[in-house]
């Protein structure tokens, strides 16, 4: 008896330890980063494109990363490429003159595996224009130095990171992002120019980071309700901030509150270029740091 329950024993902990391992076998298989992964590349020659008009790329997909960087090299206008795991969500690649798009939109529900990693070389010598959407996704973008007119980013979760390092060429149009429950941080935003740009988030975290020179006049409107939103102003920032709606009060050290709804930076100058930032934060956090 004693050896048939030394059996069963032994027979059960290898049916459990054969089914931990085939069950880790299965949820590691799931990486996009293993497995017979397939690639796309696809690269816009710099001869082909209008140097007068400014290269439009438009990204649509589900869920994944998405990286943006400057070109090094001067022969494409833009250089794509793109890995992913099953045949259904191949990125769709479309190229007409100066329009660039790449999409994905799959049938059915495909989980982790309907994930992509993309990655989108913009060359410094053109100008460009960005529409960058998703669902649930990683948006890392490295715009320095890149002349950028117009830049959307729409993200329903996750992370979205642009940054500044050096200044834009040109003035940028419009900065227009919205999100639900993600977390944005932009860095060197005096560095990017803008002249009108729009921000409303939802649940979400907000960093905005004022660095870089300010040479241009920006109308800021931020929007929320229950997110947290920091704000850093280097000490020679220009600004304006107006509340509107918002159930805050603010306080700190480079700012000076010239009545219930404004207040303007120790540095303030009307006739410089200037920051008006609109907020309508409801009840959310709202922090100014240094």
């Amino acid at each position: 008896m004693s050896n048939k329950i030394r059996l069963s024993s032994l027979f059960l902990t290898l049916l459990l330890v054969g089914g931990l391992t085939w069950v880790s076998a299965k949820v590691g298989s799931q990486s996009p980063f293993s497995g017979n992964l397939k690639k796309v590349t696809y690269a816009l020659p710099l001869e082909q494109l209008d140097p007068n008009t400014s290269l439009h790329t438009l990204t649509d997909f589900i869920s994944g990363e998405i990286t943006v960087f400057p070109l090094k090299s001067e022969a494409n206008g833009l250089e794509f490429n793109a890995l992913y795991k099953v045949r259904e969500v191949r990125p769709l690649v479309q190229a007409a003159g100066n329009f660039f798009s790449v999409r994905l939109k799959p049938s059915g529900k495909w989980g982790f595996s309907s994930r992509s990693y993309w990655n989108i070389g913009l060359n410094p010598s053109l100008r460009h224009s960005l529409d960058i959407r998703s669902q649930t996704s990683r948006q890392t973008l490295d715009l320095s130095g890149i002349p950028l007119e117009a830049l959307t980013c729409t993200a329903e979760a996750g992370k979205v990171a642009i940054r500044f390092d050096r200044p834009n060429p040109i003035e940028m149009t419009c900065l227009n992002i919205t999100t639900k429950a993600s977390e944005c941080h932009l860095v060197g935003l005096n560095n990017a120019r803008i002249k009108t740009c729009t921000l409303e988030g939802k649940t979400g975290y907000y960093i905005l980071d004022f660095s870089g020179q300010q040479t241009t006049s920006c109308n800021m409107t931020l929007t929320g309700s229950l997110g947290k939103t920091t704000l850093i102003f280097p000490s020679h920032l220009n600004a304006k901030i107006l509340l509107k709606d918002s159930h805050i009060h603010l306080s700190h050290k480079h700012l000076v509150k010239h009545s219930k709804e404004e207040y303007v930076t120790a540095e303030f100058n009307p006739n410089a270029p200037l920051l008006t930032l609109v907020v309508h934060l409801g009840v959310g956090r709202f922090i100014i740091s240094d």
